[in-house]
Order: C-alpha cells, then sequence, then structure tokens
C-alpha cells in the first residue's frame, strides 16, 4: 500500500495494490468489476517475490511455496486471499498464517468478492499503521537527543544509517535546523551509488520539501516525487539526481522533534525496497 502525491486539495490518495498469482487469472476480472468506491486499487500480476504491503491472490500450493523462500515477516507484509480453482483441503499452517484473511474460488459472487476485499483493505491499514508507528518512534527516539549530542556529525550518520536498516529505504538525508530557525542540509547516504558525502552545512530553500515538512512539522509521503503537482506548497529539485545518475521516486520526509516536541531537523528517506541490499541501477528497479 502506497500513498501518491497530494492533490490539489491537500491529501493524499491511497493506492491499493492487488497482485493476482497465474492461477488465481480468472479473478482479475471480477476484481476489475469493483465499484467506483474501490477505483484506487491497482491490481497486477504477481509471480515474483511478494510485494510489501499489498493483498495477494495466491493458490495454496504457489503460498506453501513462497513460504519456503520468504521469511515469516515478508509474508506477513500481505494480506494474503488464498484462490482455490476445485474443491481441495487446504493445509492447516497455511490457514493458520497471520496474514491469510480468506478463500476465494471460482463461485464467488461480485458482492462477497467487493466484501472480502473491503476487509482485506482494512486489515492492510491496520498492518501500516503498526509498522509505521513502530518505525516512527524508533526513528523519532534517535532524532529527540539532537539538542543535546555534542558529536552531531557522529549522531547524523547514525540516524541515517539506522533509519534505512529500519525502513529498507535505500538513501536518506538529514537536516538540522540552528538557532534562528534557519533549516540546514546536513548528510545523505545512499546505498545505490558509489558517491559519498560528507558532512555538510547547506542552507535549503523556503519551498524545499524538507521546509515544508519542518516548518507544518508534518509527516509527508509522497509516491513518486517528479509527479508532484505544480501547485503544492513544496518542489522537488532533481539536480541531485542529475550529478549522481540517480532516480528518487518514493521519498517519506518527517521532522525530528525534542522531548519538548519542538522540531530541531528533518529526516528524509528515499526509495523504500522489499530487500535493504538490493542496488538500484536500472530504472526498471525502482
Amino acid at each position: 500500500m502506497r500513498d501518491k502525491p497530494l492533490d490539489q486539495s491537500g491529501k493524499s490518495t491511497p493506492t491499493i495494490d492487488i497482485y493476482v498469482s497465474t492461477q488465481a487469472k480468472k479473478v482479475t476480472p471480477m476484481l476489475q468489476r469493483l465499484p467506483w468506491s474501490l477505483s484506487f486499487l491497482s491490481i497486477a500480476d504477481y509471480d515474483q517475490n511478494p510485494p510489501a504491503r499489498a493483498i495477494l491472490i495466491i493458490a495454496p500450493d504457489q503460498l506453501q511455496e513462497r513460504l519456503k523462500h520468504n521469511t515469516k515477516k515478508q509474508m506477513q507484509q500481505c494480506v494474503i486471499l488464498l484462490w482455490l480453482s476445485k474443491k481441495q483441503d487446504v493445509a492447516r499452517e497455511l490457514l493458520d498464517h497471520p496474514g491469510v484473511l480468506g478463500i476465494i474460488n471460482k463461485n464467488i459472487n461480485q458482492d462477497a468478492l467487493h466484501t472480502l476485499i473491503k476487509s482485506s483493505i482494512q486489515l492492510l491499514r491496520q498492518f501500516e499503521n503498526i509498522n509505521s508507528a513502530e518505525v516512527l518512534e524508533r526513528v523519532l527516539e534517535v532524532g529527540r537527543a539532537l539538542s543535546a549530542e555534542k558529536d552531531l556529525d557522529t549522531l547524523l550518520g547514525l540516524i541515517l544509517t539506522h533509519a534505512r536498516r529500519i525502513t529498507g529505504a535505500d538513501g536518506s538525508s538529514i537536516y538540522t535546523l540552528d538557532k534562528s530557525g534557519k533549516l540546514y542540509f546536513r548528510l545523505w547516504q545512499n546505498t545505490s551509488t558509489d558517491a559519498r558525502s560528507q558532512a555538510q552545512k547547506t542552507l535549503v530553500g523556503e519551498h524545499s520539501i524538507a521546509s515544508y515538512v519542518c516548518n507544518t512539522g508534518e509527516l509527508l509521503n509522497i509516491d513518486n516525487a517528479y509527479n508532484i503537482p505544480k501547485d503544492a506548497p513544496y518542489h522537488f529539485n532533481p539536480a541531485s539526481d542529475r550529478s549522481l545518475g540517480y532516480h528518487t521516486l518514493s521519498m517519506l520526509t518527517l521532522p525530528l522533534k525534542d522531548k519538548n516536541d519542538k522540531v530541531v531537523g528533518v529526516l528524509q528517506l528515499i526509495n523504500r525496497k522489499t530487500d535493504h541490499n538490493t542496488i538500484l541501477k536500472t530504472m526498471t528497479d525502482f
């Protein structure tokens, strides 16, 4: 599940991904006929590694195979609907899997499918909220030390490293506020480029994404940095992408606050991956 860029009203439009395995393709036409209230669904074929935070419709034998090659944690990030093309017994371990919500067969009617998908979306959002809360709390715990740490450059590097590991982001950047309230870019890290950032202090433009988050104190989740509406109160600068031969797609930008809930900096996470060790080299990787 991901958020699209903010619309003109300033609200993000959620996109729910449904992945249908090869054996379950008969259900795809029914999914495409779901009512307009579920028009934000994104339907795709699935025969690769499990996507993070998505609804997965898959045959029992395919799921059994996936469980052999993927960690329990990976599969728990999906809401799973088992597809039965014929009457058959399903292994108890599959039915007991925490991600399995229900069973779909070729005789399911449109209303029942609609209800099941809505329930799947609700469960997926619960997973998302729990995960987001855990991630943010762990990152912000480190961020609260910003105002008291003397060796600031070392701490900034640790925050970026831990934040990337926690979230699975390919890249991360950090910004700090000085005593006059000006926001400065300090450090960045990236798994997929050979370039390395040295500690620096560069003033950030007032219309940047980081400045917007710093001023509002709100988290900002962007699905595609190159598709931000022109009338949005913030803009993405592609200069770094061009200089590094990189492509920024998803961005999660959040304020770092001290124990008094005062913003002391901004953390930006770029291009989340299902596998932290994956190297993004070509456009198809992003």
